[in-house]
């Protein structure tokens, strides 16, 4: 999703969100559909509805901060999430194969590369804090 959207990684703002969820039937049963995964032959295979609503939101209202107050409010949420850094972050590792030297980028990709890692860098470096 990522790849066609230039937005902020959804999964861990999703799961933030979804332990916030207020603790009755309303807030149980959203973190519940947050959560939810789509098994399917399909494009959305193993794609959860919580981060395709913040992709969704983000991409209509263009600001994060905003499309995450939108879902905590939806979803009762004791607190606020926000993301940590003004704009999307992304990791890239560098790893000692025993093929050689690669480079991956992304969560997904670097936590499941193999060798030995050398170097982990945030993309891009010194990203200004969230205010």
């Amino acid at each position: 999703m990522r790849a066609e959207f230039p937005i902020f990684p959804p999964g861990d703002l999703r799961m933030a969100l979804a332990a916030l969820c207020s603790d009755d039937e309303w807030g149980r049963s959203w973190a519940e559909i947050m959560q939810y995964r789509f098994t399917s032959e399909g494009d959305l295979d193993g794609h959860a509805v919580g981060n395709l609503l913040l992709a969704a939101l983000w991409d209509r209202d263009e600001d994060p901060v905003q499309g995450l107050d939108r879902v905590g409010t939806l979803l009762k949420v004791i607190g606020r999430v926000l993301p940590m850094a003004s704009v999307p972050l992304d990791i890239e590792g560098r790893f000692n194969t025993s093929t050689g030297r690669i480079v991956v980028r992304g969560q997904k990709e670097v936590a499941t590369a193999k060798g030995r890692i050398e170097s982990l860098t945030i993309i891009p470096e010194n990203p200004r804090a969230r205010p």
